[in-house]
């Protein structure tokens, strides 16, 4: 298992983050070693969040939020912040999570941002109506024997790359 140089700590992925009250931060990813890194560093920035392990267990997730929404009289956006997935994924991949989403009317709104350590999403990203990419190796990793940096506040495994704004 991979580790890091240093620990993913509010001082390391700097300002905290302010999501709307009573928000979340909707995560899925099939690593476990993926899972904890994010977990670490959405625990570091303060942030409310559900994990999964699976688009579809994400998919399934944010249906549910959105019924418990109204039953509150609110909507999925009221609940739901940010949905960050994975690309590669079992039983539904990132890309069928954020195809679902942006043709839900009940969710498009909400952001989706797509990380993955696929090189050459970018264009994939576009046709799902990716506005934004961020691109940049994930700091504080040692992969393959070197060091990688990145401005992204959140670090994710390997050589991850972000894809942002779909």
């Amino acid at each position: 298992m991979p580790t890091t140089e240093e620990e993913i700590t509010p001082e390391t992925v700097g300002s905290a983050v302010s999501l709307p009250s009573g928000a979340i931060i909707l995560a899925a990813d099939d690593s476990p070693v993926a899972r904890m890194m994010i977990e670490q560093g959405l625990h570091a920035m303060g942030t409310e969040y559900i994990m999964t392990k699976t688009g579809q267990e994400a998919w399934d997730r944010l249906q549910a939020i959105d019924e418990e929404a109204k039953a509150q009289g609110k909507s999925a956006q009221d609940k739901v912040a940010l949905v960050l997935t994975d690309l590669e994924m079992p039983v539904m991949d990132g890309f069928t999570l954020t195809r679902n989403i942006k043709q839900d009317q009940r969710f498009k709104s909400i952001p989706v941002v797509i990380h993955s350590s696929l090189t050459g999403t970018a264009n994939e990203a576009r046709e799902l109506g990716g506005r934004r990419r961020l691109c940049g190796q994930v700091r504080g990793h040692r992969t393959g024997g070197h060091d990688t940096a990145s401005p992204a506040a959140l670090r994710l495994p390997g050589d991850a790359r972000v894809t942002a704004g779909v």
